[in-house]
């Protein structure tokens, strides 16, 4: 769908009126000289419509830079087909396009990329595909030590294929979809005060709120006190009921395999998955906190940038 078309469609306007507005804010004017000036145009929208359009303008413009951009990034990895090429296409969000980029995506250095550098990829593979006794899983695993490659035992091969799983845990769409889920549905934004804190900030020093009902000026005051270390920020997610879900999409019915992959799968949640999903969901709050702010500050300065 065309970005003008998905415009009017959403503001339920002409769709010809859009791209003539477009046109008209990508010659440069003001938001404010169209909407006093080019009524005959726009159909009389006001500039907070106006405004509503250009915003909606700009995320719809950088999610399909950011799409033509990741296409060529997994085009040059050699990764790129077909269902890649479609979950791109109907992606409507920036979170969903960096999802499907995320496993391709160039990481540092990290336990996972150790050891797949040692050869235990296959092994992680086997864990999860294969459905077999654990004396298979302690030979086949055998022959994964290599004094060259320093995995000096059974033991230590099987970690290093559990430390590929949690990364593949942390990166797969659908887990990270359960846990932002629970998260909204469930989790808690918390605060409390650290040493030597401004008082200001007393309201916050035991403040523990739903992700979901937090109220911008809250998140500001939050945010403005850790800034200047009065405060410390946390999340209280529902873990029991996400591992609840997240464990039998990896292990299933994998009868004596699954205990090393459920330790894997606890793993990657509370050392990758959780925080990455935090910090998403830290700077959504920052977003909407900024924005929301934002529009005040416009609605208060609106009666003097409409001023002939």
């Amino acid at each position: 769908m065309h970005i003008y078309e998905r415009i009017a469609r959403e503001m339920k306007l002409d769709f010809s009126r859009v791209q003539r507005t477009v046109e008209l804010m990508d010659q440069g004017n003001t938001l404010p000289f169209i909407a006093r000036y080019r009524k005959e145009v726009t159909g009389n929208l006001e500039d907070v419509k106006l405004r509503e359009l250009e915003e909606k303008l700009n995320l719809y413009r950088n999610l399909e830079e950011r799409k033509d951009t990741v296409l060529r990034l997994l085009g040059e990895q050699g990764v790129l087909n077909e269902e890649m090429e479609l979950a791109l296409e109907k992606a409507t969000s920036l979170q969903q396009i960096e999802d499907i980029y995320r496993p391709y995506r160039p990481k540092k250095r990290t336990r996972a990329t150790i050891a797949v550098e040692k050869g235990l990829a296959e092994l992680a593979d086997y864990l999860l595909k294969e459905d077999k006794s654990e004396d298979e899983l302690l030979a086949y695993a055998q022959e994964f030590i290599s004094e060259e490659k320093e995995v000096a035992s059974v033991q230590e091969a099987l970690v290093y294929a559990q430390d590929i799983i949690a990364d593949r845990l942390s990166d797969d769409i659908g887990s990270r979809g359960i846990v932002r889920k629970a998260a909204f549905l469930k989790g808690l934004f918390t605060s409390s005060n650290q040493e030597e804190a401004d008082p200001v900030y007393e309201v916050y020093f035991d403040f523990s709120e739903p992700i979901r009902t937090m109220k911008p000026h809250q998140t500001l005051a939050i945010f403005r006190g850790e800034k200047e270390g009065s405060l410390k920020i946390g999340f209280d997610f529902p873990d029991e009921e996400i591992l609840g879900k997240l464990k039998p999409q990896f292990s299933g019915n994998k009868g004596d395999f699954a205990v090393y992959i459920n330790e894997a799968v606890e793993d990657g949640y509370k050392r990758l998955l959780k925080p990455s999903i935090e910090t998403e969901i830290r700077n959504a709050l920052k977003e909407i906190a900024d924005t929301e702010s934002i529009d005040v500050f416009k609605k208060n300065l609106r009666p003097y940038l409409m001023q002939p």
